[in-house]
């Protein structure tokens, strides 16, 4: 027989006090870096140091405001986009409705959010149920996607919501997080996603950023915001794999905003994503990696007769020749786009559609909802039976579902890819506006409400031709630059801009602007607290350089929008137009602390202060943002112009001809700098410039021409002479 073991109460106390070692190592091992944690947030929270991560803060007149730097957390802050400005009262008045329109920046209203799609819901809201107050905020922003979303929900949440809108889908790709991205780096765990977006919330995962971005010094990281040129190098193509965690994360986040709303008591309306498919021909087309050497060539040989068909107007030829090619390599994005157009030519409505589709969903350049992912909005909406979620199909209405019968939308209600003219703005507002009654069940009636006409939403929120000039003045610039560029006929698309453009300008011009002072007035007597309606009539004051009625309108818009940037600018504009530099500077001081990264607002201090004859503090910023962007013409014709006031000739020449390097074609820039420089008998820096210019220009006639005008206006004649000398030997030379 084995001997038996004999415990005894000793044996049981060793045990015991083992246990209770391992249990207080396991407590201290967590404990440590956690109390290490808390007592760095607390010291960092203590000092200020860090940025508030919320949407909303609360301003001095008992409102909610928007936070600027919001969007930190998850862009570098010297590319983050800023919010556009709203004032919220945390207790909703009574009688009211309150709504929040959630997405990017086709929701935001680029390219001037006074004509976005819910402004234009909100006048219409006002005017069928005139019974009942209706707040409309729009919490959209550019470039965001739906991890950015999904923590705007939750702020909104909280502040007693009567419906979410859910505009969004355009940025999943190539917003954060996304494989197409140079915000942030690609990730395809969302558990992992959450976790550094709330890491990034606190105070000292915010110095943790701020330490690897000293430290990592990261190339690929765009130095600044200059459109959608900075992901020109981030093709994803419609195979590859990564797009299944696009997929995932969407509608893992989609459903859980839509929970958000639900568990705050409101309604929830989620669209679709209506694309410009018919004329926004593809950014990028590739081939499939697998296509041999030969057979690219048969691919392009075939492509190639194609295209020369076409040119000739013979349809059904090139038809034949593209569906060639496509057999042979598949899935190529222009191609699909010009068999669309042949379709389309035809007659053939229903082929036409379906190639648009495949054109939008083969682009390997990202910028636009793709059919999986509003497939997906449809299919979450349908997971939730109760009547507080409802779906509106703006995909298919705007003609861009294979089964749609709604006509393709093109440029009427697209500027470029995906930011509605106001056509399609009313289009997807009316669209909306048809969902109220079942959205609010209370506010039917017998008779069904008719959505005001375009024609009264126009004159309701001053869309008229200087608004038409904002917009295009905020269209031009983003798409006169890759990829735009890269898109077949876009030289057109920027002729055909620019025309409407100058026609706008002379219409304003022809009665001096008084005409649209009348629409603004007439519309501002309607909605005495429309911000936006403040600040047309503040900017065409400006203009017009009755600087009192200007000032007064900006300051109505900065009382209702305390936290608005462009209020600020605006008036520190204002100040300095009429002479009065020094009090223009805590109105750029005010911006720059809104928004520190804002290059052109640094310009704008830094040119006051050298009028001051501040010249070293006027040089310090200079200096200071061009070790960040060394490459921004901007900035180097900034610093120029400033060391140009102080007499460094030396320096100002240096950074002038960088600038003119950098941007031959800068007109605008040259009246500034050329007669200082004609005073400073300097001026064979200027025929330096010229040079520049010329040979960036492909007509050089143009170009002399140009030079000619420019010169006329500056007064230097002697240059005139000169220019009007090499123009007409060039046109004898050709003859």
């Amino acid at each position: 027989m084995g001997q038996k073991r004999v415990y005894c109460l000793t044996d049981t106390m060793k045990s015991s006090s083992k246990t209770k070692i391992w249990v207080f190592r396991f407590l201290l091992a967590i404990g440590s870096p956690l109390i290490f944690f808390l007592l760095l947030e607390l010291t960092l929270r203590l000092v200020g140091l860090g940025y508030p991560s919320n949407l909303l803060l609360p301003q001095e007149n008992g409102t909610l405001g928007t936070n600027t730097k919001f969007a930190w957390r998850f862009f570098d802050p010297k590319i983050a986009r800023i919010p556009d400005a709203i004032s919220i009262a945390p207790i909703k008045p009574p009688n009211t409705k309150r709504i929040f329109v959630l997405g990017g920046s086709a929701a935001q209203g680029v390219p001037h959010s006074a004509y976005s799609f819910s402004r234009i819901l909100e006048s219409m809201l006002e005017n069928a149920y005139p019974e009942q107050t209706f707040e409309i905020y729009n919490v959209a922003m550019t470039a965001i996607n739906s991890h950015v979303v999904l923590p705007i929900a939750r702020e909104c949440a909280a502040l007693d919501p009567d419906l979410f809108i859910i505009y969004m889908g355009n940025n999943e790709v190539v917003g954060p997080y996304g494989p197409g991205s140079v915000i942030t780096p690609f990730q395809p765990n969302l558990f992992v996603i959450r976790l550094s977006a709330w890491v990034k919330a606190t105070k000292t995962g915010q110095l943790l950023s701020t330490v690897i971005a000293k430290t990592g010094n990261d190339p690929t990281v765009p130095t600044h915001w200059t459109g959608m040129d900075i992901f020109v190098d981030k093709v994803v193509s419609s195979s590859d794999p990564r797009l299944e965690s696009v997929y995932s994360h969407f509608q893992s986040n989609l459903r859980d905003i839509i929970d958000v709303g639900r568990k705050a008591g409101a309604q929830v309306l989620v669209s679709t994503v209506a694309t410009n498919i018919k004329d926004s021909p593809p950014f990028s087309s590739q081939h499939s990696p697998s296509l041999s050497d030969s057979d690219l060539q048969q691919w392009q040989d075939a492509y190639d007769e194609a295209t020369k068909q076409l040119q000739q107007g013979n349809d059904s030829e090139a038809l034949a020749l593209l569906e060639e090619s496509q057999s042979i390599g598949p899935q190529h994005a222009l191609l699909a786009y010009q068999k669309a157009r042949s379709y389309e030519k035809l007659g053939q409505l229903t082929e036409a559609r379906g190639a648009y589709i495949d054109a939008r969903n083969w682009d390997g350049l990202r910028f636009r909802t793709d059919s999986t992912l509003n497939e997906q909005i449809r299919e979450t909406v349908q997971e939730y039976s109760d009547e507080r979620v409802a779906l509106f199909d703006a995909e298919r209405v705007f003609g861009g579902t294979a089964d749609s019968t709604y006509s393709i939308a093109g440029y009427d209600d697209f500027f470029e890819h995906v930011h509605f003219t106001f056509n399609g703005s009313y289009k997807l507002a009316k669209g909306m506006f048809s969902q109220i009654p079942s959205v609010f069940p209370e506010l039917s009636s017998n008779e069904e409400k008719a959505a005001p006409t375009l024609q009264s939403c126009a004159a309701r929120l001053g869309w008229n031709s200087w608004g038409k000039i904002q917009q295009l003045d905020g269209i031009l610039p983003l798409i006169d630059r890759p990829p735009f560029t890269y898109q077949l006929d876009h030289d057109q698309r920027i002729v055909a801009l620019k025309s409407d453009l100058s026609q706008h300008q002379a219409a304003v011009n022809r009665d001096n602007g008084i005409g649209v002072l009348k629409n603004f007035s007439n519309a501002l007597a309607d909605r005495p607290e429309d911000p936006y309606l403040h600040q047309f009539l503040g900017e065409l004051y400006y203009a017009m350089n009755r600087h009192d009625e200007a000032f007064e309108h900006i300051n109505a818009m900065l009382r209702i929008l305390s936290t608005s940037h462009d209020a600020f600018m605006q008036l520190a504009y204002i100040y300095f137009k009429s002479g009065k530099i020094r009090e223009s500077l805590p109105y750029f001081q005010r911006a720059i602390e809104l928004s520190p990264y804002y290059v052109q607002t640094q310009l704008d201090l830094s040119s006051a202060l050298a009028h001051l004859k501040r010249f070293e503090e006027a040089e310090r910023i200079c200096e200071r943002f061009i070790q960040l962007q060394p490459e921004n013409p901007a900035l180097q014709f900034g610093y120029g112009h400033v060391l140009l006031q102080a007499g460094k000739l030396d320096g100002a020449e240096e950074r002038l001809l960088k600038a003119f390097t950098l941007d031959p074609s800068a007109f605008h820039l040259r009246a500034i700098v050329d007669p200082k420089l004609r005073a400073a008998g300097k001026q064979i820096l200027s025929r330096e410039f010229d040079n520049l210019y010329v040979e960036s220009q492909l007509d050089r006639k143009t170009a002399y021409q140009q030079l000619v005008d420019h010169y006329f206006a500056t007064k230097d004649i002697s240059s005139v002479r000169f220019y009007n000398k090499l123009k007409t030997e060039l046109e004898i030379n050709e003859e």
